[in-house]
């Protein structure tokens, strides 16, 4: 059986191109395709075979590929000399090109001669008139600055469903409804996701959170993924293409369904009229199996009678015949023989009646269960477009009791509403209402701090737990006889109504 997650890149495949860990993008492996590094563009039939993680920069003749084993400048190894951290930058000044000495025709000239980009970076380094008075860190944010520039590196990383999502919001994030990689990792985890899971998705992003479902679910399990869309039957289906580039097996794309909420509910409201109709003809036999199984109950106490009372019984009723020659023999319609074939035709048809009743259960465990349909037990509601709340009511008929609520929306007030009515309602518990909020940090040696540069919230999730419709009748009950309460214990202890 071949992995789910090959180690090497096969042609077809889909990898995401990095460079220099800055800018990413989403490439189609083939013979023909072009991937660009620097200024160049190269083929990408190098990258076939190679495993993923692998390095490439550009050869010497400046348009092939070659695999590196390029070391980034480590920021953990500090000096120990003891003029550490004494320097400081405040007589420096930015001269601008007055401090290098190095020109840009003197730096063509070293590409012209195949000079590394390490060895540019060097050779700027000892030409600038103020890189020795710079501070350590200082120095070392110059140099990862002009590696950067001068050192292209592209790196074959696989695509997850995180680096999926972050290639998307660095180049183009409103494909995927401005989702962040945090605040699909909280819808993910709210909604309980995991193996075995039934999955019922409803987005406006690209397809993103379906396959980052599916990608949880993991190869070989039970569950299944149905990315729905809400609409009538001449609705069309909107983009959600996004799993193409996550080089699923084929056993894994079985477990993926597209269809319309419209549909969804249609056959769920036919399997609760087919669920009905059972429990209705269940009673109806249940007397019928009582007079059964009392027939043959009947025939079992006469079968454990003693040999010698069956005789005595039979002499008495030869003797009777005696008496009674004008009554027919035994044998002929007497009433042993009569007693035997009811017996016989009783145990028959409850026989049947058993194997009737058995049938239908055996028939439905010998057919496959069908895994792409309702109830599901995990569902994720990512359309900014629709009303959170109208969607919720509309696909509540296709979930399964405690199933597991998540629903992501840029702003905050859609989502509060849904919020109180669901919990005027009782339809769902545990409810809450929380922020994706993300911001990443500096980790080094005395320099640990947050990043200058930041996104704002990444949205809105709100997250529940779906009850029963028992459980929802009883919460609401609850509420009402509180009511009354409440507004007694408002009131002053004078102007309490009378009852």
């Amino acid at each position: 059986m071949a992995s789910a997650y090959p180690a090497l890149v096969r042609e077809g495949d889909t990898i995401i191109w990095s460079i220099n860990g800055d800018r990413q993008a989403l490439i189609t492996i083939d013979k023909n395709t072009k991937v660009k590094l620097g200024k160049v563009f190269c083929s990408a039939a190098a990258l076939v075979g190679c495993p993923y993680g692998s390095m490439f920069a550009l050869g010497a003749d400046g348009k092939t590929l070659e695999r590196t084993e390029y070391v980034p400048l480590s920021d953990w190894d500090l000096p120990n000399a003891p003029d550490f951290n004494t320097r400081t930058n405040a007589e420096l000044v930015d001269a601008g090109l007055a401090h290098q000495a190095l020109s840009a025709e003197d730096i063509e000239a070293m590409k012209a001669e195949g000079k590394a980009g390490a060895d540019i970076v060097a050779a700027l380094a000892a030409n600038s008139a103020t890189f020795a008075n710079k501070t350590e860190f200082s120095q070392e944010k110059y140099k990862k600055k002009k590696a950067k520039k001068y050192i292209q590196v592209g790196t074959v990383r696989r695509p997850t469903a995180a680096a999926v999502c972050e290639a998307y919001f660095a180049n183009s994030p409103s494909r995927t409804g401005y989702l962040r990689v945090d605040a699909l990792a909280l819808l993910l985890s709210l909604a309980n996701v995991g193996p075995h899971a039934r999955v019922l998705v409803v987005e406006s992003c690209g397809g993103l959170v379906s396959a980052a479902a599916l990608e949880r679910l993991c190869a070989g399990s039970a569950g299944c993924v149905v990315s729905a869309w809400a609409g009538g039957p001449g609705a069309n289906r909107p983009a959600l293409d996004a799993w193409r580039h996550m080089n699923f097996s084929g056993e894994q794309r079985s477990a993926l369904r597209f269809a319309p909420l419209h549909a969804l509910l249609g056959e769920a409201r036919r399997t609760q009229q087919a669920q009905q109709g059972q429990q209705a003809e269940e009673p109806a036999a249940v007397p019928q199996q009582q007079q059964q199984s009392t027939a043959v109950d009947g025939q079992q106490a006469a079968a454990e009678q003693p040999a010698e009372q069956q005789q005595q019984q039979q002499q008495q009723q030869e003797g009777e015949q005696q008496q009674q020659p004008g009554q027919p023999a035994a044998g002929e319609g007497g009433e042993p023989m009569e007693a035997q074939d009811g017996a016989a035709a009783a145990a028959e048809h409850a026989q049947q009646a058993e194997q009737q009743a058995q049938a239908p259960q055996g028939a439905q465990a010998q057919q496959p269960r069908q895994a792409h349909g309702a109830p599901f037990n995990c569902c994720i509601l990512a359309a900014s477009a629709l009303s959170p709340l109208a969607l919720i009511r509309h696909v509540l008929p296709l979930l399964a009791p405690s199933a597991s609520l998540a629903v992501f929306s840029p702003w905050q007030h859609p989502l509060a509403e849904a919020l109180d009515a669901l919990r005027g309602q009782g339809e769902a518990a545990n409810l809450a209402l929380q922020e994706a909020w993300w911001r990443e940090m500096q980790v080094l040696p005395l320099r640990s701090h947050p990043n200058m540069n930041m996104n704002h919230g990444g949205g809105y999730i709100l997250s529940g737990t779906v009850l029963a419709p028992s459980a929802r009748k009883q919460q609401q009950q609850q509420q009402q006889q509180q009511q009354p309460k409440q507004a007694n214990q408002q009131q002053p202890n004078g102007k309490r109504q009378r009852r």
